[in-house]
């Protein structure tokens, strides 16, 4: 019975992280190395630099600044190869790779539209919250605690 029951929780728990994407740091090249020679990798998205020069342009938000934008971008990864910076995401769900900014820095990027209406302790405060939406069709009720 205890084996049926090992099986059954092994198999839940590997059902569990196909939901669950699952992050590289970029320096972990041989473990993403793994996932690539697996062929479980259907598409690779490298969104890194693209990310890096809209996080360096909310930075430097003056013209003049973002004249040089290219060169904020290439001093910010010096000597540095690209794909060793940032993070890589894995969906098993969808097969997809995706090559990310840091979460830190992503996540100032993400709400840098935010930084003039809300600090960032009402950031850091918000997105420590969980918000419910009840409702069963559009138009209905929010819920806000």
């Amino acid at each position: 019975m205890s084996q049926v029951m090992e099986r059954l929780q092994a198999r839940t728990r590997s059902a569990q992280d196909l939901w669950q994407p699952e992050r590289f740091d970029a320096r972990r090249l041989p473990e993403l190395d793994a996932l690539l020679q697996s062929g479980r990798v259907t598409a690779i998205h490298d969104t890194f630099l693209d990310q890096l020069r809209e996080l360096l342009e909310t930075r430097h938000p003056r013209p003049a600044e973002r004249a040089n934008l290219d060169a904020l971008v290439r001093e910010a990864l010096g000597e540095q190869d690209p794909d060793e910076l940032g993070t890589w995401v894995f969906y098993p769900w969808s097969g997809r790779l995706v090559h990310t900014l840091r979460e830190t820095e992503y996540r100032e990027l993400r709400t840098s539209r935010n930084q003039y209406k809300i600090t960032a302790t009402e950031q850091e405060r918000l997105r420590s919250l969980r918000i419910g939406i009840v409702g069963l069709s559009v138009g209905s009720a929010t819920l806000r605690r």
